[in-house]
C-alpha cells in the first residue's frame, strides 16, 4: 500500500502541519491565588491541573446546657473550581463523577 501523499496534497496541507524543527510550545495553567492546586493523573499522557477551594470542617451549633445538636456538622471538603489540560480550561467537559473523584483524591492528599 502506498502511504505517500500526492505533491498537491502536501502543498495544500503544509500550512497546517508543524515542521519537525519547530520549537515545542510549553503550556501552563494560570495561577489561582488562594486556591489549592492538584494534578489529576488520568490515562492521558498529560496531567490535568486542577484548582480547588478549601472548606474547613464546621461543627454545628449545640443547645446550651443539654448539648443537644441543633445543626448538622459539616466535614472538611474541597470544591473543584477549574481544571486545565495544558492552557485550556476543561472544567465544563468533566462529568460529575470525575469531579467527585478529583475532590476526593485532592482531599486525601491534603490530609496526608
Amino acid at each position: 500500500m502506498n502511504t505517500a501523499l500526492h505533491p498537491v496534497m502536501q502543498q495544500a496541507l503544509a500550512p497546517l502541519l508543524m515542521p519537525a524543527s519547530a520549537p515545542k510550545r510549553s503550556y501552563k495553567a494560570p495561577s489561582a491565588d488562594g486556591l489549592i492546586e492538584f494534578e489529576w493523573s488520568t490515562d492521558c499522557a498529560e496531567k490535568i491541573v486542577c484548582h480547588l477551594e478549601h472548606h474547613a470542617a464546621e461543627r454545628g451549633s449545640r443547645e446550651v446546657g443539654t448539648g443537644l445538636q441543633l445543626e448538622r456538622d459539616y466535614p472538611e471538603q474541597l470544591e473543584l473550581i477549574s481544571a486545565y489540560l495544558f492552557d485550556v480550561d476543561i472544567f465544563y467537559l468533566l462529568r460529575p463523577e470525575q469531579m467527585a473523584e478529583i475532590e476526593t483524591l485532592a482531599l486525601r492528599e491534603l490530609q496526608s
